[in-house]
């Protein structure tokens, strides 16, 4: 019986961790809505930088190409557009986001001409997990809630989305 509340204690926080996390030496993010959207292809084309890839009965496969980041921080970095892929699935009573390749789209140069794409990896991935530092928890801490108002679904009222992302 021990056995079984220890495993239980030990599985269950895994299992329903919303966030960061690294997969197979790459840092993904996961997050569950618990909203349930009729339709989650307008989810999707409601951002104009969004393309849908594929679609199938409750799975949705997309990019998101230099979307506009509207993290209000002094960083450099973090204030940069930025290009990830991403899927949407249909779960009970809600839907499960999962972002993986996110890159920032950095500029450099006089007159920041020079765009170079810097991964999620690059800055916060070492030795195959994610960096246990203050600033790389404040960090993805900003892109967890720009990620999430991102793919939070647009309550339509009257006078249009109440929420949006840029």
């Amino acid at each position: 019986m021990k056995t079984i509340v220890l495993f239980l204690l030990c599985t269950l926080p895994a299992l329903a961790q919303d966030g960061f996390r690294t997969e197979k030496g790459k840092i993904v993010w996961e997050h569950t809505f618990t909203e349930n959207v009729p339709n989650l292809e307008s989810l999707i084309t409601a951002q104009e930088k969004m393309k849908l890839v594929s679609e199938e009965e409750s799975l949705y496969t997309g990019k998101a190409e230099a979307i506009k980041s509207t993290i209000d921080v002094n960083s450099v970095r973090l204030a940069s557009d930025a290009n990830f892929d991403f899927t949407i699935t249909k779960v009970a009573g809600g839907y499960k986001v999962r972002v993986t390749n996110y890159v920032f789209l950095e500029k450099y140069g006089p007159m920041q001409l020079r765009i170079i794409p810097n991964s999620l990896d690059k800055y916060y991935l070492e030795y195959g997990k994610i960096r246990n530092s203050d600033k790389t928890k404040t960090d993805l801490g900003y892109v967890d809630g720009y990620l999430t108002g991102l793919f939070l679904s647009q309550i339509v009222t009257a006078q249009g989305p109440a929420l949006t992302a840029k």
